[in-house]
């Protein structure tokens, strides 16, 4: 099982920036995951989180995003992590690019 915590968007945000704060419900009900959701924003603007379009910006900022994940975890390591975000999903992309790797093509 892939999990991340508040949501699948903290791993697109991991692309752009380091982000240990804890994201919870924004005032006027947004939720913990839409305030997620927001920050790529800062870094592409027109960015939404279903737009296919992007995926190759977030191709090539994929070891950004794992070495990013990585100090993620080491840090709820450090502390109780209760509160911090946290994703499973480098876990899932490094073994895929592993896989990959080993694979002949043509």
């Amino acid at each position: 099982m892939v999990l991340s915590k508040p949501c699948f968007e903290l791993w697109l945000l991991l692309h752009f920036e380091l982000s240990d704060r804890p994201y919870a419900a924004v005032t006027g009900g947004g939720s913990a995951c839409e305030s997620v959701t927001q920050r790529p924003r800062q870094h592409v603007p027109q960015f939404r989180k279903n737009a296919t379009q992007y995926l190759e910006v977030l191709a090539n900022l994929t070891s950004t995003a794992l070495a990013n994940a990585r100090q993620l975890n080491r840090l709820a390591i450090q502390t109780d992590g209760e509160h911090l975000p946290s994703t499973d999903v480098d876990k899932l992309v490094a073994r895929l690019l592993e896989l990959d790797s080993g694979n002949q093509y043509g």
